[in-house]
């Protein structure tokens, strides 16, 4: 499945009718954040059972909040309606397909 972009309007009912939902927390002037892009698109093209979505925080400030945004990028895993993985910081494709991997468990 290829990653969708989603507003902070958006998200609840993303999560409300998704299993396991991986959000991509980043902004558009973000070096480390452009790097990441490509790798969180690449493997979401693995996991067509798994909901990847990309949160711009620049046009969403409220919820940087709620998540408990400190830096970008950042990753956060939602499972059955819970944040259960919340970590900033770019990964490599290895380390975020085995993260994805191990939450889909």
């Amino acid at each position: 499945m290829a990653t969708i972009n989603v507003s902070e309007a958006e998200l609840p009912e993303l999560i409300a009718n998704n299993n396991v939902v991986v959000l991509d927390f980043w902004a558009p002037w973000c070096a480390p954040c452009k790097q990441f892009g490509p790798i969180f698109e690449d493997v979401s093209e693995e996991h067509d059972d798994v909901v990847f979505a990309k949160v711009n925080t620049d046009d969403n400030r409220a919820i940087i909040d709620e998540y408990k945004i400190k830096s970008i990028p950042t990753v956060a895993v939602v499972k059955d309606g819970e944040v259960v993985y919340n970590e900033a910081g770019a990964m490599n494709e290895l380390s975020f397909d085995m993260l994805v991997r191990m939450l889909k468990e």
